[in-house]
């Protein structure tokens, strides 16, 4: 399954764009036939609905860095658990840390941090403290002591400003960065690329996720085309959905690659359509989506 790659000790790496840009890559080689198409503007449309585009624009944003802190022991960083600061409803937002070989490694950090979650308003000015966290530590061999993570109750925005302080090296840190909370609901949907075409002509489709859940899309979909009493499974090319099924791992808002067919020149005109069997987390079951469009003459 696509997934993105984990940090020191199986923490989550924040690598959205990296992901994005493997899976096109992916569904390129293996869907492109000998003949070229130029992919059409849908299949570079990363979001159905991107959900991060508020927080962009929210004032004095410092977040943490990626990779080590400026300070503390060598592979040593901070991270958010769900990835992103869009969360859903009943999950956590905040940090972790992780370390290189944590297991059995002391940490001597003589470290004070701190944590404030404030609610805020769709421009980002502060309205309430809702919760504190803040841990003095010294020889640290479990690094859920530095848990700075709040439970993600209620949908809204939400500002979480962090401070860490080494007494060691009298050195310290601060971060400030907005976050997303939103209520889980359920849409799922395939887009195409046209709505109708003709035998010899390329259409696209991709599977696109609005709703506000967590879902498992193989990256290739099923054809099929209506005869009369039903429909029955159209053959695609090799290396296309009926010889792979690698799966797109998509957050809330977030589009799939791609998927191509190119309608042969001697392809029987009627009803076609796209199928697709979606893994929806929130419903902990397969949702059957489809997006018929017809093929003449």
């Amino acid at each position: 399954m696509t997934r993105s790659g984990r940090g020191p000790e199986g923490s989550p790496r924040r690598r959205p764009a990296l992901i994005w840009v493997a899976g096109i890559l992916l569904a390129r080689l293996v869907c492109a036939p000998v003949a070229a198409a130029e992919a059409p503007p849908l299949c570079y449309e990363r979001f159905a609905r991107d959900y991060e585009a508020p927080l962009r624009e929210m004032p004095q944003q410092n977040p943490p860095p990626e990779g080590e802190l400026p300070f503390g022991p060598r592979n040593f960083s901070i991270f958010r658990p769900e990835w992103k600061p869009v969360v859903l409803q009943g999950s956590n937002l905040g940090y972790r840390f992780a370390a290189k070989n944590a297991q059995g490694r002391v940490l001597r950090l003589d470290w004070e941090l701190s944590a404030v979650l404030r609610s805020v308003n769709r421009e980002g000015h502060a309205m309430k403290i809702l919760a504190r966290r803040h841990h003095r530590v010294g020889d640290v061999d479990d690094l859920e002591q530095l848990d700075l993570t709040f439970p993600a109750h209620d949908a809204g925005y939400y500002r979480i400003d962090v401070r860490i302080k080494s007494f060691k090296s009298r050195q310290s840190v601060r971060y400030r960065e907005y976050w997303r909370v939103l209520k889980r609901s359920v849409r799922i949907e395939i887009a195409t690329s046209a709505s109708s075409l003709h035998r010899g002509e390329t259409i696209w489709g991709k599977v696109r996720n609005p709703g506000a859940s967590r879902i498992t899309a193989p990256v290739f979909l099923d054809l099929q085309r209506y005869e009369g009493s039903g429909w029955v499974g159209v053959e695609q090319p090799p290396g296309s959905a009926s010889v792979m099924r690698p799966s797109w791992w998509l957050g809330p808002g977030e589009n799939s690659t791609c998927h191509r067919y190119d309608v042969p020149a001697d392809a029987v005109p009627g009803l076609y359509r796209f199928v697709d069997s979606v893994y929806a987390t929130q419903l902990q079951r397969r949702v059957t989506v489809t997006a018929p469009f017809s093929v003449e003459p």
